[in-house]
């Protein structure tokens, strides 16, 4: 089971083609949080510390296709999730 609670965050653009961007809220900017994007496959295809409150993902060499956002806290407990296309 996935205990996923609900921070203020998005995700945008959707569809992207080389640069996403995670808007966190305050709180998850404190270092204890991470960015994880993951593909079909399940693959964890980038991970990253959040230090500020928006984080720029180039994602211009990513294959085609859906992705997976998660940021998940120290002790890995996903507190957001989304997905994305890449185009």
């Amino acid at each position: 089971m996935v205990n996923t609670v609900n921070y203020d965050s998005n995700l945008f653009p959707n569809p992207a083609y080389d640069l996403i961007t995670i808007n966190t809220s305050k709180f998850l900017s404190d270092n204890s949080y991470h960015i994880e994007i993951i593909n079909i496959q399940n693959e964890i295809i980038f991970r990253e510390k959040i230090t500020d409150e928006t984080t720029n993902i180039n994602i211009k060499d990513f294959a085609n296709g859906c992705y997976f956002v998660l940021i998940k806290n120290e002790n890995n407990i996903i507190v957001y999730k989304n997905k994305f296309v890449k185009n």
